[in-house]
């Protein structure tokens, strides 16, 4: 892939060391290219508006005005804006929220290493939003889908019902849901 046709990319985290990881992660590509970088919400707007990047990786949580206010101001001058949040601990109604304004990917940074590329190059329209679930989860996911019980995927997957219900709750939360027939109104295409 050429620089020409790479993803454009702005990262925004407050923390040098955070964002330095981030780029450093994504070097690792061709098919993106990290155009910006940006330390707080104010820097982010600014880099968005004269960089026009295809994505703005920001993390939820700057010093100072919220990553998701900075967000919401980026795509306000830049419509189509492809977002992805980066979080470590996001409130239940937090996806809902976020849909509405806008952002495209939440992502767990706990999942940073093996989701971040995957969200950036196959990142949903702005209208959808599209969560990197960790390797349980989504198999969970795909059993509740299925039609398991909650007993049949801790006995398929080795894990208690607790353990089932707790990922189920997480995933309910991540997506923005709160039943099994929401669940696979989203997953299924």
């Amino acid at each position: 892939m050429t620089p020409n046709s790479a993803v454009r990319i702005v990262v925004v985290d407050d923390d040098p060391l955070a964002r330095r990881a981030v780029t450093d992660l994504l070097a690792f590509s061709d098919q993106v290219h990290v155009i910006a970088e940006a330390h707080n919400a104010a820097t982010a707007v600014d880099a968005v508006r004269l960089h026009r990047p295809d994505v703005l990786i920001i993390d939820l949580t700057l010093r100072g005005p919220h990553g998701l206010r900075a967000a919401v101001d980026a795509r306000q001058l830049h419509p189509g804006l492809r977002v992805i949040l980066l979080t470590s601990d996001a409130p239940a109604d937090f996806a809902d929220r976020a849909r509405a304004l806008g952002v495209s990917v939440i992502l767990d940074k706990a999942d940073v290493v093996d989701g971040l590329l995957p969200a950036v190059t196959g990142a949903a329209p702005p209208t959808r939003i599209r969560l990197v679930l960790s390797e349980r989860e989504q198999a969970v996911a795909e059993l509740i889908v299925a039609g398991l019980s909650n007993a049949e995927i801790g006995a398929r997957l080795g894990l208690s019902l607790n353990s089932v219900k707790t990922y189920t709750s997480r995933l309910y939360r991540k997506i923005g849901v709160s039943n099994r027939v929401q669940l696979t109104r989203l997953w299924r295409p």
